[in-house]
């Protein structure tokens, strides 16, 4: 509630409201109203709060402090009662999932072989927003799977080394404290080459409570995959990711990497009078 005045759509009551020291006082005046009409509307009070992250220390309180009629005071009558009926609101907390935006579906490209890191974060930048929770220090992680739907992944996972680092470097090792932009997040729990089998090759346990949505949203667009054989099959790398808030996990964002072959060459010519190399692969 905060402080304003109107009409009501029913009736034509005229209502307003003050607040002051966290007590907000409502009164409503005019219109006529018989004492049918009066319960109905007593009876349709309600409270609602609209705050994604509202606060559950205290119980809300609604109390019926004063009725007036309009029958007057004259010959000894009474117009005003105090009934003071109250009814108290318990807010119960509901956990809302965090939210991973721009990384569900992207579809980076890499060369089977290349060494080469690609960013799993290959469009708009990815972001993590959690309404209810400013960091996801309460035992919160993220999780990077090797997807069940025909992934034959057979690299690694790495960060950039400079802005996300691993220790000291973008190289993953288990145990390895995880810093962004100078930042300590939390700890390297699991890590695994992927092999076409393995579920879980990467998970970062927040143990703090600097691992905030915007600092988690950078480790995100500082993933990166690297395929290094050369031997292995063409085709794609699926890989689902998600973020766990200490209470509930979001959705599952899917990356798809496409593999090519590297570029063959099967002849190449030195044309010396055109000064030009011609290659045919």
């Amino acid at each position: 509630l905060k402080n304003g005045a109107g009409t009501t759509t029913n009736n034509s009551l005229s209502y307003s409201v003050s607040v002051a020291a966290g007590t907000a006082t409502v009164t409503l005046s005019g219109g006529t109203l018989a004492a049918a009409d009066l319960q109905t509307l007593i009876d349709g009070i309600s409270y609602s709060n609209s705050s994604q992250n509202p606060s559950t220390a205290s119980n809300r309180v609604v109390t019926i402090t004063s009725i007036q009629d309009s029958g007057g005071t004259a010959n000894g009558g009474v117009d005003t009662a105090a009934p003071n009926i109250g009814s108290t609101v318990t807010l119960v907390a509901v956990n809302d999932a965090p939210v991973i935006a721009n990384l569900d579906a992207d579809n980076p490209s890499f060369v089977v072989g290349a060494d080469s890191p690609v960013k799993l974060d290959a469009g708009d930048a990815a972001t993590v927003t959690d309404v209810d929770h400013s960091n996801f220090g309460n035992s919160g992680f993220l999780l990077v799977s090797q997807s069940s739907s025909g992934s034959i992944a057979t690299g690694d996972l790495s960060f950039d080394g400079t802005t996300v680092k691993a220790g000291d470097d973008g190289v993953v090792t288990s145990g390895e404290r995880v810093t962004v932009n100078g930042t300590d997040i939390g700890a390297v729990t699991t890590i695994a080459t992927a092999d076409g089998t393995i579920r879980d090759l990467l998970k970062i346990t927040f143990d703090n409570g600097a691992a905030t949505p915007a600092l988690v949203s950078t480790l995100l667009q500082n993933l990166s995959y690297t395929e290094t054989l050369t031997n292995t099959a063409i085709g794609d790398r699926r890989f689902d990711i998600s973020v766990y808030d200490g209470e509930e996990s979001s959705s599952v964002a899917t990356v798809t990497l496409t593999g090519a072959a590297a570029p063959t060459i099967t002849s190449a010519t030195y044309d010396w009078a055109s000064g030009q190399l011609r290659v045919t692969g």
